[in-house]
C-alpha cells in the first residue's frame, strides 16, 4: 500500500508540474571492464619467455585478454551508435592505464580513440613511473602502480572535470589509485549542465570499515562540487563493490542524501518506471554491487528513472566481463524559471 501511495504522488506532482519546458531523456552506462593491465609483449618478449606467460591476462571464463575485451567493447559501442541506442554517458571502471615503460595501454587507447564518444575524461593517475617505484610501493602498500581505471565517455561537451584519489586501501586494491571522477557535462539543447561522478571502492566484503571511509571522501569531494552550483542535477554511477544489505551501502545514503536509482524505480512504480525483461528486480535492489545515485539542487528541475536494465555483453560465447553492465534511462525536466 505504500508504493501505491508513493507512486499516486509521484505521478500527482508530475502531472501538475505545469511549469516544465524541458524534457529530455539521457541513458547513463556504468561497466567495469575487468581490464587487469599488461606487460607490452612486443617490447618485453623475454618477460614473456621467462616467466612462460602465454596470454596476459589469461582468462578462462571471461573473453580472453584484455585487448579482445576492449576491440570488442569498441564494436558493440559501434553498433549501439548506428542504432541509434548508445548510451549519453558511459562509466567505465577497471579501464586501467599506467605510466611503468613495460605496461601496455594500447588496449584503452584503442577505446578513447575509436570509440563514437567524441569527449572522454580519465580518473586519479598513477603515482609511480618506473619499475623500482612499482616494487617499492607494492612492499609499503602504496596504492597508485596502476592508474584509477576510471573513464567517463560522453556524446557531449565536458564543461568541468576533476578528480579525487581514497586515501585508504587495503590488499590487492593498493596496486590502483582508486577513487572518484568528475565530469560536468553539457545537456543537449539546453545551456544546462549535468553533474557526472564516476567510482570504483574498495572491493571485498571484509573490507566494509574502508568502503565507508570511501563514503566520507565521497561525501566531501561531491558537496564540494555542490557548493559551487555549477549544475542542478548530479547523477553517481560506478562500481562500490557493495550491496543494499551492507552497512556501507545505508552510510553512503545518509552521508551523501543521494536516491538509490534502483529503489526509486521500485518506490514510484511501473506506470513510471520500468525493469528490463529479463532483470530480476531483486538483482538490481539486492545483488548488483554496481550502483547509480541520483540528486538535484533545485526544485526547477526534476531527474528520476524511468527505466532500467543490467547484462553481459558477449564475445566467443562468453562475457566480455566479470561485472554485467547497468545501464539507466532518466527522465530530465527542467524549468524555464531555473537559473
Amino acid at each position: 500500500m505504500k508504493k501505491v501511495l508513493l507512486a499516486f504522488v509521484f505521478l500527482v506532482f508530475l502531472s501538475v508540474n505545469a511549469k516544465t519546458d524541458t524534457r529530455l531523456n539521457f541513458r547513463v552506462m556504468t561497466l567495469n571492464m575487468h581490464g587487469i593491465p599488461c606487460i607490452d609483449k612486443e617490447k618485453y618478449p623475454k618477460i614473456f619467455k621467462k616467466f612462460k606467460i602465454k596470454r596476459c591476462p589469461d582468462n578462462t571464463y571471461w573473453s580472453q585478454t584484455i585487448f579482445e575485451r576492449f576491440y570488442k567493447l569498441t564494436e558493440i559501442l559501434d553498433l549501439l551508435h548506428q542504432e541509434n541506442e548508445l548510451p549519453d554517458v558511459l562509466l567505465l571502471q577497471e579501464a586501467f592505464a599506467s605510466d611503468i615503460p613495460i605496461m601496455d595501454n594500447s588496449p584503452l587507447l584503442y577505446l578513447l580513440k575509436n570509440s563514437p564518444y567524441p569527449y572522454f575524461v580519465q580518473g586519479p593517475q598513477a603515482r609511480v613511473k618506473n619499475v623500482a617505484e612499482a616494487a617499492f610501493a607494492y612492499l609499503f602498500h602504496i596504492p597508485g602502480i596502476v592508474d584509477s581505471g576510471l573513464v567517463i565517455l560522453s556524446k557531449y561537451p565536458i564543461r568541468r572535470r576533476g578528480r579525487k584519489a581514497f586515501f585508504k586501501c587495503r590488499g590487492t586494491d593498493c596496486l590502483a589509485n582508486k577513487g572518484i571522477l568528475y565530469a560536468q557535462i553539457q545537456l543537449p539543447g539546453v545551456e544546462h549542465t549535468i553533474d557526472i561522478f564516476n567510482t570504483h571502492y574498495q572491493a571485498g566484503s571484509a573490507y566494509d570499515a574502508v568502503k565507508i571511509q570511501q563514503n566520507s571522501d565521497s561525501e566531501d569531494y561531491v558537496r564540494r562540487v555542490r557548493s559551487e552550483k555549477y549544475s542542478f542535477m548530479q547523477v553517481y554511477g560506478g562500481d562500490f563493490n557493495f550491496r543494499n544489505s551492507a552497512d556501507s551501502f545505508s552510510d553512503f545514503i545518509e552521508k551523501s542524501r543521494m536516491s538509490h536509482a534502483g529503489i526509486l524505480c521500485d518506490e514510484i512504480g511501473s506506470r513510471v518506471c520500468r525493469w528490463g525483461s529479463n532483470n530480476p528486480r531483486e538483482w538490481i535492489l539486492g545483488s548488483l554491487l554496481d550502483h547509480q545515485f541520483i540528486s538535484r539542487t533545485s526544485t526547477d528541475v526534476l531527474i528520476y528513472p524511468k527505466y532500467m536494465e543490467y547484462g553481459h555483453f558477449k564475445y566467443r560465447k562468453k562475457t566480455l566481463s566479470d561485472h554485467p553492465y547497468l545501464q539507466v534511462d532518466y527522465d530530465i525536466q527542467i524549468s524555464s524559471e531555473l537559473k
